[in-house]
């Protein structure tokens, strides 16, 4: 019985704990690190496949799609809330989003597709690589919407 009761109130306490989340918390900042972590593996996957393929076996074909898609549509969230896009019509603001999310992805793809014709056949330099840019953009991204959130006329 005394188990019974440790484990109810245990199960008090985390309800509670779940309870005291706050939503903008988890929108500002669960979802970014999230999606960035996806980025981030898909910056090593792309880089260095035959790691990353021996990392996940036979599944590596299915978990890089489900993490390129995980960061287009986190970079469409993460766009989407922030400042500079309150003022714009929710279509507008969906399809800016959707926009600029995808441009982002599919250059930095393009930017790894190139740079890999003139590093060196070296699955750690290029996987190094991928990850460090991948860092790199993703803080430069941060930056810059940071940027046209304090430029935005929703701020003045």
């Amino acid at each position: 019985m005394s188990y019974y009761v440790y484990l109810n109130q245990k199960t008090r306490e985390l309800i509670h704990k779940i309870q005291d989340v706050d939503k903008d918390k988890l929108i500002n900042k669960a979802i970014p690190v999230v999606t960035g972590a996806s980025y981030l593996l898909h910056s090593a996957k792309f880089m260095a496949p035959n790691t990353f393929s021996k990392l996940c076996g036979d599944k590596s074909l299915s978990i890089s799609k489900a993490l390129f898609l995980n960061s287009i549509f986190g970079g469409i969230f993460y766009i989407f809330t922030s400042k500079h896009m309150k003022n714009t019509k929710l279509r507008y603001a969906i399809g800016f989003s959707a926009f600029e999310s995808v441009m982002f992805n599919f250059g930095t793809i393009l930017t790894w597709s190139l740079s890999k014709v003139y590093l060196p056949d070296n699955e750690f330099i290029n996987l190094c690589f991928g990850l460090l840019s991948g860092a790199f953009l993703l803080y430069s991204a941060r930056n810059y919407l940071k940027f046209v959130d304090n430029k935005s006329s929703f701020n003045k």
